[in-house]
C-alpha cells in the first residue's frame, strides 16, 4: 500500500486523480496559467513512458519509482495498465527548495502522469509556478518553482516530440 496523501497534499492529490485518471475530464494540450500542463504524444504509452524516463534524467533527475495511477486504490491484479506515474527527484534542487520552504514537500517528488485515452497518450505534470503561487507567498520559492516549470516543461516537450 502506498502511503496515503499527508493532509497538504489532498489537494494536489486530489486535483491530479480528477484530471488523469476520470474520462469525464476532456484531456488536451494546456497553457501556462493551467494548474496542469497536458501534452499529447504520437507515440504508444510504453514508448512515451520510456521518452519521460529519458528526458528527466536528461534534464538532471533521479527517476524514484513508476506505478500505475491506481496503485493502492484497487486490488494489484485490477490496476489500470493505461496509467503511469513516474516519480523522479534533482536532490541539490530538493535541498535548496527545502531550504527555502520546507512546505515544498506539496509538490515532491516530482511527478508526470503518462495516460492513454483510447489510442490517444497524454503526458501530465502539474504546474509548479501556479500552484506555489495559489500555496505560498514566497517570492524565493516562486523563482525555483519558476525554474521547475522549466524543466516540466523541457521533459514534456522532448517526451513528446
Amino acid at each position: 500500500m502506498p502511503p496515503a496523501c499527508r493532509p497538504s497534499q489532498l489537494l494536489v492529490c486530489a486535483l491530479f486523480l480528477t484530471v488523469t485518471a476520470s474520462p469525464a475530464v476532456a484531456l488536451q494540450p494546456t497553457g501556462a496559467d493551467s494548474p496542469v500542463i497536458v501534452y499529447e504524444s504520437t507515440n504508444t504509452l510504453e514508448e512515451t513512458v520510456a521518452r519521460v524516463t529519458q528526458a528527466a534524467q536528461g534534464n538532471n533527475f533521479r527517476i524514484v519509482r513508476r506505478q500505475t495511477l491506481d496503485f493502492g486504490l484497487v486490488p494489484a491484479r485490477q490496476e489500470s495498465t493505461r496509467q503511469a506515474v513516474l516519480y523522479f527527484c534533482d536532490f541539490g534542487f530538493l535541498h535548496e527548495a527545502l531550504k527555502i520552504e520546507r512546505r515544498i514537500g506539496l509538490f515532491l517528488p516530482c511527478q508526470v502522469n503518462v495516460v492513454q485515452r483510447g489510442s490517444r497518450v497524454f503526458v501530465i505534470t502539474p504546474n509548479p509556478k501556479v500552484l506555489s503561487r495559489a500555496f505560498f507567498d514566497n517570492p524565493a520559492l516562486d523563482r525555483l518553482c519558476d525554474r521547475l516549470q522549466e524543466s516540466y516543461t523541457a521533459i514534456g516537450t522532448e517526451s513528446t516530440l
